[in-house]
């Protein structure tokens, strides 16, 4: 791809974003379809993230994607939210147009077909309570779910449940042999020990939100867990996003040929 005047900017804002894979499909979608635009990771300090997000679209942003830890922000920064964002208390997608941000939710898409063919869930534990997490309870309680959710701070898990619908609870260990499925969506490091991990059993199947290699898939694929990470996921809102910014429906195979290209 050349650059020019009048390649159409978009990217992916979050902190730490060096590791993101978006921009590996993002920017095979763009080529795919011969649009001259480009897909850029934007790691933005946290002291000026809202001003960013609010007015990417004056230094030419088209769209971003929003991750952690701005979620939340890029849902209060917007003047149009479409009902899944605003129901779900966050926003991963933002459109730029006319001065004015447009914001979405595609993550809770995201989750859904990830689960697709995974696991049909009539009880699940959620671990996390930040943006993630919200979609992810979103999408469970859609498909008819009895959702459990758990956080370091539990005042943050009994809030967001009063909200959504769903049941917050004090300790893992006591929920994890009642579940179905565990889903973690929080954002510990990839070797944290989030709960005494013995407890696990085959009989529950994990899906951990992370496309990187955690402690918790580890140990659960030790047990005979039905386990799955977090790729799917990210391709599929990925592919959302795209629709959204321009109506066109990219391909699963090309995003996952671009990562495995990219030597992930």
């Amino acid at each position: 791809m050349t650059i020019r005047g009048d390649t159409l900017l978009y990217g992916v804002v979050g902190n730490p974003i060096k590791h993101s894979l978006s921009p590996v499909f993002q920017n095979r979608f763009f080529k795919t379809f011969g649009i001259n635009a480009i897909y850029v990771p934007l790691e933005v300090d946290k002291s000026q993230a809202t001003k960013f997000l609010k007015n990417a679209g004056y230094f030419g942003f088209r769209g971003l994607n929003v991750t952690l830890p701005y979620k939340e922000i890029a849902l209060k920064v917007a003047k149009h939210v479409d009902k899944h964002a605003k129901e779900i208390g966050a926003a991963n997608t933002l459109r730029f147009e006319n001065g004015e941000v447009y914001a979405y939710n595609t993550d809770w898409i995201g989750v859904l077909k990830s689960l697709d063919g995974f696991c049909n869930p009539k009880s699940v534990l959620v671990l996390g309570a930040g943006g993630a997490a919200k979609a992810g309870i979103y999408a469970l309680l859609n498909i008819g779910a009895e959702v459990f959710v758990w956080n370091r701070t539990a005042s943050k898990a009994k809030t967001l449940c009063s909200k959504m619908g769903c049941k917050a609870v004090r300790s893992v260990e006591e929920f994890i042999k009642s579940v179905d499925l565990l889903v973690n969506a929080t954002s510990a490091n990839l070797d944290a020990e989030l709960f005494n991990y013995d407890l696990l059993s085959e009989k529950v199947s994990i899906f951990d939100m992370s496309y990187r290699q955690t402690k918790l898939l580890k140990f659960a694929k030790e047990r005979g867990c039905n386990v799955k990470d977090g790729l799917d996921m990210l391709i599929y809102q990925g592919i959302e996003s795209f629709k959204i910014w321009t109506n066109l429906e990219a391909r699963y195979q090309d995003a996952l040929s671009a990562i495995n290209e990219s030597g992930y």
